[in-house]
């Protein structure tokens, strides 16, 4: 004997699928507002013209989070000499670090995000029904 069991359900995801973009994106400028201010507070300062060119920045068309340092428009194109050093002058690391003091955090903040969309939905499926 065959028995065929077929589950049959309709797919939501693209109700929500927006919504979670939005906040999944919220979550990662979030991580990197917190990524820019260590940039900034571990920037070896002379004038403090590279500590004001540290921002944070969101894409939605990539769905991602980006953190910059430096600006060609005032000037400001030595970010990657602090941060590596050159020939005559030692590293001083800004970006790195800050970058690996927030990765369990960034990590944390994406996985709380996540959950709380899942969980927000499925209380909503269960009022439906």
């Amino acid at each position: 004997m065959n028995a065929k069991i077929e589950a049959v359900t309709k797919w939501a995801g693209d109700e929500y699928k927006a919504a979670f973009k939005i906040e999944m994106l919220d979550g990662y400028f979030k991580s990197a507002q917190d990524i820019r201010d260590k940039a900034k507070s571990r920037i070896h300062n002379v004038s403090g013209a590279l500590s004001g060119t540290v921002r944070a920045a969101r894409s939605q068309e990539q769905n991602a989070a980006f953190v910059f340092a430096g600006s060609r428009r005032e000037g400001i194109y030595y970010a990657p000499f602090v941060e590596f050093g050159t020939y005559d002058k030692p590293a001083h690391p800004f970006m790195r670090p800050a970058i690996d003091s927030s990765f369990n955090a960034t990590l944390a903040e994406a996985e709380r995000t996540g959950k709380r969309i899942l969980n927000k939905e499925r209380r909503m499926r269960e009022k439906k029904a």
